[in-house]
């Protein structure tokens, strides 16, 4: 899941009634995974903003084999289409790279 400024799937408008802004949902088209030992993540695809500040990453495993993992620290790679973010080291030391 990506969040950017609090949107994930729906549209969003602003408050003030004067103004009305609508973001797009973030879309993620590829993934370059770190090694088992952790590391940087890059993320690429469309509608990830410009400001760190407000990106929140988390991937879960489709299949329930492991627990939830967050991403730690996003920064901006390319603002809009690429970001990157930490993230800690697989237990075990083993990884797998399944983007559905």
């Amino acid at each position: 899941t990506i969040r950017v400024d609090d949107q994930t799937s729906s549209s969003s408008s602003s408050s003030n009634p004067f103004i009305s802004l609508r973001y797009l949902s973030p879309v993620v088209s590829a993934l370059l995974p770190p090694s088992a030992k952790g590391g940087g993540l890059t993320i690429m695809g469309q509608n990830f903003g410009y400001d760190p500040s407000m990106i929140q990453v988390s991937m879960v495993d489709l299949n329930n084999n492991i627990a939830p993992i967050v991403c730690i620290d996003p920064w901006i790679v390319v603002p809009h289409i690429s970001i990157g973010c930490s993230v800690p080291a697989t237990e075990g030391g083993s990884s797998t790279n399944n983007t559905n």
